[in-house]
């Protein structure tokens, strides 16, 4: 098995045990997208695909009532140290289920560095838990686990 095969594997099963881990909560009370308004507290952890290694971030989401963020009011910072801006919109739907959603990463004089795609997502009974799978280009999956205090 060649290095790319397996760590395309690897990715795989790290999505399948997120998954089969209770890692994404059945919803069970309709939501509305006023439910997303507040300060989404959210962890990520990856694996690179250009070197096999496995990284994570932490990023403060400042939603509002129409499920926008902005790159003033929401950071990303990531386990090097760096800290970029954040910008993207969420929307919900009765389900719980979060749309497919784009971010954009900002350097500290605005300019955009990145993008990355939460490709699934929904949110708890509570409304308080996010948990989702994501991906930051090709090859590049994440998951995430977002809390609202």
């Amino acid at each position: 098995m060649n290095r790319a095969h397996a760590m395309m594997t690897l990715r795989k099963l790290v999505t399948l045990l997120t998954l089969c881990s209770g890692g994404l909560p059945a919803a069970h009370a309709a939501c509305t997208q006023a439910d997303l308004r507040g300060n989404w507290y959210l962890n990520t952890f990856s694996v690179s695909a250009d070197d096999g290694l496995g990284y994570w971030a932490r990023c403060k989401l400042v939603v509002n009532s129409a499920g926008a963020f902005g790159r003033t009011t929401s950071i990303c910072r990531f386990d090097t140290g760096f800290i970029v801006g954040v910008s993207g919109r969420l929307s919900v739907k009765s389900s719980c289920i979060v749309a497919p959603a784009t971010i954009t990463f900002f350097d500290g004089f605005g300019a955009a560095l990145a993008t990355t795609r939460i490709n699934f997502a929904v949110v708890d009974r509570g409304k308080s838990v996010m948990n989702g799978v994501g991906d930051a280009g090709f090859l590049e999956p994440y998951t995430f686990v977002a809390v609202k205090p």
